[in-house]
């Protein structure tokens, strides 16, 4: 009876994991197949000196100035680094860095005034109230204090660039942001994780989901007109779109885990035209933003549910549906992974209660009970797209990482799905406290930062991608 009784339970979550499988799988094939049908609308490998963006359309609002926005809460370890390179391969006639500081975390202040002695354009932001607060509140104040600079008699700023503490910034980005923003109102460029030095599978599968994300998804929102999603880093936008977009209070949701996120969305539904840009420089490298993401696992699941409970709970508050099908439909992809671990951890459920019926039924001499012909077409039709979507993951990988990175693209699959299971149930559980009137705050994972780039974290791109 035992026996009976767990194989009942498993033939039970083998089935809902089947027919959610089945579902995501099918979801996912049809990105798969838009971005196969909008290859001819992507952006043509090129290099941003001369974008074909410029040829096509009149520079009608051309970029003079731009200024940087880099909050920072205890990035002492690493913006000092940051900034270095920031300064180094940046031109400053056209460019103003600020960063937004706290009052209570002296190390950073300390650490960003140290190459402002150098650099000039380089400049603390020290709000008025101490941190941590949240990413979206700090990005507000300096964008107060850019506003109070400019009626003071700072040169007037065309964009604003959003980079992280962490980030090696791209010598390329400047030249993509002004030719872009000449006819678009903002504009993201890939990121790409660094797997070097020290790799790791966490830190290998953040890589691996950005490579297939970027080189995807993204690009079939830019082929076919929809809203741009902002990354947080790697992101431009005019600041008269801004000025215009803050009519309707501060630009950044103060209120949100993922304000970077909502940004987007939010520049999109007030009509504003952005767009996802990924182009190669001279020397084959793709021109987008590279950082160490977290290599332990702790920290990761620590940003996947900042991540999770921002963008799939709190952003459905904030953002509603979009009307359009399209629109929500990418939205839906957008906030499905508290489903998708539900449907994972019933998957690994299913998995395991089989295994103990064959092993209970094989240790009492009983004939395991025959699966049905229909859930072995559906178990059939599940293992064509797991090949499918392991072939799809491993392409983009390589495209991105080469061919030697992509052997181990299968198994960090599987870490990101542990990952993203623990991280889900922790988002929900932040999520039910918020409810309960919590406060939300600054939950930053600590972060690393590469001195330097090597030849193999360029990111060579195939040019048919």
């Amino acid at each position: 009876m035992i026996w009976s009784v767990a194989g009942a339970l498993g033939g039970e979550a083998l089935l809902f994991a089947a027919v959610g499988i089945l579902l995501f799988g099918i979801d996912d094939l049809l990105m798969d197949v838009l971005w196969f049908v909008t290859a001819h609308k992507r952006n043509p490998p090129i290099v941003p000196n001369v974008p074909p963006i410029v040829k096509r359309h009149p520079v009608s609002r051309p970029i003079k100035r731009l200024a940087l926005f880099v909050p920072a809460w205890d990035e002492s370890a690493v913006i000092g680094t940051m900034l270095r390179r920031v300064v180094d391969v940046w031109p400053a006639e056209s460019l103003e860095i600020r960063v937004g500081c706290y009052p209570n975390d002296t190390a950073t202040i300390n650490a960003v005034q140290q190459i402002a002695a150098v650099a000039p354009h380089v400049r603390a932001i020290v709000l008025d109230h101490p941190g941590p607060t949240t990413k979206g509140d700090c990005l507000n104040g300096l964008w107060d204090a850019l506003q109070a600079e400019q009626k003071a008699g700072l040169l007037p700023v065309d964009a604003i660039i959003l980079h992280d503490a962490e980030d090696c910034v791209d010598a390329a980005e400047l030249a993509v942001y002004t030719s872009v923003l000449a006819t678009h109102d903002y504009v993201q460029i890939p990121v790409i994780p660094l797997l070097r030095p020290d790799p790791s599978m966490v830190r290998g599968h953040y890589a691996d989901e950005f490579a297939e994300q970027h080189g995807k998804d993204m690009a079939v929102r830019d082929a076919l007109g929809a809203a741009i999603p902002s990354a947080g880093v790697g992101f431009a936008m005019r600041a008269d779109m801004l000025g215009r977009f803050t009519q309707q209070g501060a630009p950044f949701n103060a209120d949100s885990l993922t304000e970077d996120y909502e940004l987007g969305i939010r520049l999109a539904d007030f009509g504003a035209r952005g767009r996802f840009v990924r182009q190669l420089s001279r020397d084959g490298r793709i021109v987008g933003t590279r950082a160490l993401f977290p290599r332990s696992y702790h920290e990761a699941v620590r940003q996947k549910t900042r991540w999770i409970t921002g963008i799939a709970l709190t952003g459905w508050d904030n953002l509603g549906w979009d009307n359009s099908w399209f629109g929500g439909w990418l939205r839906w992809r957008d906030r499905r992974s508290l489903l998708v671990a539900l449907v994972l951890i019933t998957s690994y459920v299913a998995l395991l209660l089989q295994v103990v019926v064959i092993a209970g039924h094989w240790w009492t001499g009983h004939a395991v009970p025959p699966i049905s012909g229909a859930m072995r077409d559906l178990l059939f039709v599940n293992l064509l797209i797991l090949i499918w979507r392991v072939a799809m993951r491993c392409y983009f990988v390589a495209m991105n990482y080469g061919v030697r990175a992509m052997v181990g693209a299968p198994i960090r699959m599987v870490v990101g799905n542990i990952i993203l299971m623990q991280a889900a149930w922790r988002a929900f559980a932040q999520y039910w406290a918020m409810l309960g009137g919590a406060q939300q705050q600054w939950d930053k994972t600590r972060h690393e930062i590469a001195d330097r780039l090597e030849p193999d974290d360029i990111g060579l791109m195939d040019a048919r991608l």
